[in-house]
């Protein structure tokens, strides 16, 4: 089904998808990376309850650079009765630990001939193959502002497998914006990247483009989204799983997936959040997510710097936006003037198409890292090659 493997069944705003060929997986362990809804169409392949649980990655190739969490099926879907099932649910308002996961740089369905880095190819696909940090988010239904920010460590830096020394890693923070105008003219909103580290007066810390989709509906308000009364998400089985990439840990949830995307929900009714919020999500080359400590309230009530909290308080001296607070690299009109003063902006936001296919608003993040670190990197993953 079309809708079903689209951005927008939860999202507004931004690109329909990556555009990007599936390839049929041909061994368990690409069956255990990657199981899309979408298969069945495609290759006559239906995900099973361990299929697609990904675990910890920091490489494209799906049998080298990948190791699946460990996966004990407890019953298929036709031994789980509805009734009993623990459907998949995202609160509107949270805050909540990442205590484990995986990401990759280029975020995709399928890597191959996918834009990746401004490196040679065998240096492309920048994974962090152990992230860390806090995630927030308030969406709800009546507001015209809708927010999202990550804070990520990015530890285990690979490139395509190729792993960095250790000292080499990144902090990086995420903030997105949309309003509800701005939604309407599937204008995706600001998506403003901050690494931290970089003095206030270089260019690099900070740098605005436009986000490549708008900001999650977590709840489905405003999209057709992946509740399972829509048949879009579909539930592949019940799994004990062990969270390898995490504590170690061995849980007993429901498996649900629509398209590229996982979602585990805990089936056990004394954990806080039981059917509320997933204890893990994942996706094969678009990052993985362990969660813990949810708090299920606006986040803005715990921090109330928590929407621009790392945006600079001093303009850069040098570079094209000296001058300014934040780089504006794509050159679009709601980047021009980013601050703690302007960020985030106000619920009448300009009525303005400024989305940019995802492979333009990679090539604008990329410069957000220093020349200098850059060069590092890059020095350091020749020397782990050779080596």
């Amino acid at each position: 089904m079309e809708q079903a493997n689209s951005c927008q069944q939860c999202h507004v705003g931004g690109i329909p998808s990556l555009f990007v060929p599936e390839v049929k997986p041909t061994t368990p362990r690409q069956m255990a990376r990657r199981c899309y809804t979408s298969y069945k169409a495609l290759f006559n392949i239906t995900c099973g309850p361990c299929d697609g649980i990904v675990g910890k990655y920091w490489g494209d190739d799906d049998d080298k650079d990948f190791a699946p969490d460990p996966c004990e099926v407890v019953g298929h879907p036709e031994q789980i009765p509805e009734s009993e099932r623990v459907l998949a649910a995202f609160p509107a308002q949270f805050s909540v630990d990442l205590i484990a996961g995986s990401d990759r740089w280029g975020r995709t369905t399928n890597p191959a001939g996918h834009v990746k880095t401004p490196f040679p190819p065998w240096l492309d696909s920048m994974y962090g193959a152990k992230i860390t940090g806090k995630w927030f988010a308030n969406v709800m239904p009546d507001s015209d502002l809708w927010l999202l920010r990550h804070d990520t460590h990015y530890g285990e830096v690979h490139f395509n497998g190729t792993a960095i020394p250790s000292f080499l890693h990144f902090d990086v923070s995420e903030i997105h914006s949309q309003t509800r105008a701005q939604q309407a003219v599937n204008n995706s909103g600001p998506m403003v990247s901050l690494i931290k580290g970089l003095p206030d007066f270089a260019p690099g810390g900070c740098t605005c483009v436009a986000d490549p989709v708008g900001v999650p509906d977590t709840i489905h308000s405003r999209t057709p989204g992946i509740i399972p009364e829509d048949s879009e998400m579909r539930f592949l089985g019940r799994i004990n799983l062990t969270l390898a990439e995490a504590d170690g840990s061995t849980v007993t949830v429901d498996h649900w997936a629509n398209w590229f995307f996982h979602v585990f929900m805990d089936v056990d009714k004394s954990v806080p959040y039981y059917g509320k919020a997933p204890r893990r999500i994942a996706s094969a080359y678009a990052g993985t997510a362990t969660y813990g400590n949810w708090k299920l309230e606006d986040p803005a009530i715990a921090d109330p710097t928590v929407w621009k909290r790392g945006i600079p308080t001093s303009p850069m001296k040098v570079g094209p936006d000296h001058g300014k607070f934040c780089m504006n690299p794509t050159k679009i009109p709601m980047c021009e003037n980013i601050s703690q003063t302007t960020f985030p902006p106000k619920p009448a936001a300009p009525l303005r198409q400024e989305s940019l296919p995802w492979h333009l608003v990679h090539k604008a993040m990329m410069p957000t890292i220093s020349a200098e670190h850059v060069e590092r990197l890059a020095s350091a993953a020749i020397k782990a090659r050779r080596s």
